[in-house]
């Protein structure tokens, strides 16, 4: 009932400390190189103090931080909240784009690049509300941005 408190944890430890709140948290985001699957835990707490604990199993995620953000590829993106186009300035032509829900499902979408203005549409009319993560990739270079799709 009402608002929720969720706290997240890296292992199955009732005294352990939750990790931080935050989007693609390092500690989120690298739980584990030397175990194939890895375990995180979610509590849930609500204003009348009813609590709920649940076991996510994360399989095979393979993520390589090095070279996320390049200095030389800075990039902007626009409106946030989205509601049926994000645009994003500061990318080529050859960029390839994958755009991933938060729970990590790859979802198909309508990309244009508008060579002129040069910026990249993203058609999101048909994205259920929710956060999503959008992967660009060229050659030498990569990036991430996230959005919430209302």
């Amino acid at each position: 009932t009402g608002d929720l408190i969720l706290s997240w944890f890296l292992h199955d430890d009732i005294n352990a400390a939750p990790i931080d709140a935050g989007f693609f948290n390092n500690n989120f985001a690298c739980i584990s190189e030397s175990e194939p699957e890895n375990h995180i835990i979610v509590s849930a707490i609500d204003e009348n103090l009813c609590a709920k604990r649940d076991t996510l199993l994360i399989q095979s995620i393979s993520l390589e931080l090095e070279n996320i953000i390049s200095s030389d590829f800075q990039i902007t993106s626009y409106p946030n909240p989205v509601n049926g186009k994000l645009l994003i300035k500061g990318v080529n032509q050859d960029v390839i784009v994958k755009v991933y829900s938060s729970n990590g499902e790859l979802i198909e979408v309508e990309a244009n690049y508008n060579n002129v203005k040069e910026i990249l549409t993203i058609k999101t009319g048909r994205f259920a509300p929710g956060m999503y993560h959008v992967l660009l990739e060229t050659e030498s270079e990569s990036a991430s941005i996230s959005f919430i799709k209302r």
